[in-house]
């Protein structure tokens, strides 16, 4: 086909999940409880990190009495 066809419609569209989902829709809860229990647990996984970094960084009682 050459040239342009004038009845061409694009396919971008810019919308986002929140104008296209009822407010009442229950995906709306769903996304609410996964979003809660996901923080939860980022908080829960710094604190194991945090946890795991101090005890490596930390030198052991063999090491010091070895020196």
């Amino acid at each position: 086909m050459r040239g342009r066809n004038p009845k061409q419609v694009s396919l971008v569209t810019l919308a986002s999940p929140e104008d296209v989902v009822p407010k009442d829709h229950p995906l709306r809860r769903i996304k609410k409880v996964a979003d809660e229990t996901l923080a939860e647990l980022s908080s829960v996984f710094d604190e194991m990190t945090r946890a795991t970094v101090g005890l490596r960084s930390r030198p052991s009682a063999c090491s010091r009495r070895c020196c």
